[in-house]
């Protein structure tokens, strides 16, 4: 499943992509997880579950370090999708106080590239 991001309309919303919750619900009302970060993992809507009423909404994992950790649901209509969109595969996660990038370098070497001289 995908759909667009609600901040700029364009970018489509897939899983694994880095996300942010926006400040208010489709109601108006403060959210209660605005600010907070993480990775889509799961989308969930009428066509994906029959009894589902609510609107389309994406499972959250949330970043390392946010408290309390663990999974939230969110509205697609409230999720703006953060500049690193690129899907992220399923890996350890990082350890406390490593960023993603971090966790980027340690599982993939980068060599720097080497110039013939004749």
């Amino acid at each position: 499943m995908t759909a667009a991001c609600v901040k700029c309309g364009q970018t489509p919303i897939r899983e694994g992509m880095h996300v942010k919750v926006g400040p208010t619900r489709p109601d108006g009302k403060p959210h209660p997880h605005a600010g907070k970060t993480g990775r889509i993992t799961k989308f969930i809507d009428i066509f994906s579950d029959p009894y589902w009423l609510g609107p389309p909404s994406a499972m959250i994992r949330l970043d390392w370090g946010i408290e309390p950790q663990g999974f939230i649901w969110v509205s697609l209509e409230c999720l703006e999708v953060l500049p690193e969109n690129a899907p992220k595969t399923d890996s350890p996660p990082p350890s406390a106080g490593r960023t993603d990038a971090d966790a980027l370098d340690a599982r993939f070497l980068i060599l720097p590239s080497v110039e013939k001289k004749e």
